[in-house]
């Protein structure tokens, strides 16, 4: 049975209600959320991450869109560039960026969704604990309600006894 105590302290007033064994789970401490584990990230998990998030910026973008305007100007400007029109060496430079990034980067993102998928079933756990609390509570309002209208109730007969 639980007891709990309501009123002032500074009044010195105190009431102690009992409540029925279906009301223990409030007594009870809730089992510690276990932490998730600290990954401790490999010298190629770091890297794929740098990468994901160096190529994933505008920064990048525009860089890169700079770089790719100035070959072609430099190119067309001379008459003998090192890499003519229609820029195969060019191509074959961002194809070989494609190759290698996409790779990398899905590596990095594998590894962020599971750790979101981690998250998230911790937060359901405590999402269902939650449930469960406020599902004792109501129970517990209910219970409470039910002695107030006895009450109110037995208060009605000795007024109307008087």
């Amino acid at each position: 049975m639980i007891q709990i105590r309501a009123g002032s302290p500074a009044i010195g007033h105190h009431q102690s209600v009992e409540l029925g064994p279906s009301h223990t789970y409030l007594e009870q401490a809730p089992e510690p959320e276990p932490d998730l584990p600290e990954e401790e990230l490999t010298r190629p998990q770091k890297l794929a991450d740098s990468l994901s998030a160096t190529v994933g910026s505008w920064k990048f973008i525009l860089l890169q869109s700079i770089m790719i305007a100035l070959w072609v100007a430099v190119n067309l400007a001379w008459a003998r560039g090192w890499d003519p029109y229609p820029f195969i060496l060019l191509n074959l430079f961002l194809s070989f960026q494609a190759a290698y990034t996409g790779p990398i980067v899905l590596m990095s993102q594998n590894r962020l969704a599971e750790r979101d998928r981690l998250t998230q079933a911790s937060d359901l756990r405590v999402d269902l604990r939650a449930e469960r609390e406020i599902e004792v509570i109501m129970e517990h309002l209910v219970h409470h309600d039910r002695l107030l209208h006895r009450l109110e109730h037995k208060l009605d007969q000795l007024h109307q006894s008087r």
